[in-house]
């Protein structure tokens, strides 16, 4: 998928996982998994700007990394029907995390 692509799906996705007051687990996983196998992809023809393929690519690991994050508040126990932002310190770690990658700067690891 093309850098440009790529960020613009993330943005919106983590607007929606940061924000919505209705989104379950279920859902935010669902949105989440959807980005799983994503890769930036630049052609010959129309090179990627270097910063857009650094922040895609920052994306992926970041989306890559609330994967994880939602997979451990399921194996806790919470229920998929369970909204989202009932869980403060998850929508802390999705806001975070979308603040440093905004900011252009690396991800610290979870």
């Amino acid at each position: 998928m093309p850098p440009e692509e790529i960020l613009e799906r993330a943005a919106i996705a983590f607007d929606h996982l940061g924000r919505s007051k209705t989104l379950t687990l279920g859902q935010g996983a669902r949105i989440v998994a959807s980005f799983r196998g994503v890769e930036p992809l630049c052609g010959d023809l129309f090179p990627a700007d270097d910063r857009q393929l650094e922040l895609a690519t920052w994306m992926l690991m970041l989306i890559s990394d609330l994967d994880g994050v939602m997979r451990r508040y399921r194996q806790l126990g919470l229920a998929g029907e369970t909204r989202m932002a009932d869980v403060p310190l998850l929508q802390d770690a999705i806001k975070e995390r979308y603040r440093v990658v905004m900011d252009g700067r690396p991800a610290k690891p979870f």
